[in-house]
């Protein structure tokens, strides 16, 4: 498998909530993303996985090159190509997952 390594200008921004379920609810709003887990690992390889995708998607669309360009990010290892199997990829990207302290999880959420 090869590990494509993106730098960013900071770590992705994840907060995270318990919803009334007890479950872990994670959300990045600069990427528009949301996850759950059952478990606060289950939460953060769901992040993970999550980046993932998105990155993965990117790349099949070729819009991958200008949406790492307008955030100020690069790509540290060399870019895959469009031919290259998804399963063969993994992207590595950094990010942080904070405690949503002031909300409950249905109003953080809304937002």
């Amino acid at each position: 498998m090869q590990v494509i390594k993106v730098q960013t200008n900071a770590k992705v921004s994840w907060r995270y909530m318990r919803d009334p379920n007890d479950d872990f609810i994670a959300v990045c709003d600069p990427l528009g993303l949301t996850v759950s887990g059952g478990t606060f690992e289950e939460l953060l390889a769901c992040v993970q996985d999550s980046l993932n995708l998105l990155m993965l998607d990117l790349l099949a669309r070729n819009e991958l090159p200008r949406f790492l360009r307008e955030r100020g990010w690069t790509l540290i290892t060399p870019a895959p190509t469009r031919q290259t199997r998804a399963r063969d990829l993994r992207f590595d990207i950094p990010f942080s997952v904070t405690p949503e302290r002031e909300r409950g999880a249905e109003a953080a959420l809304r937002t």
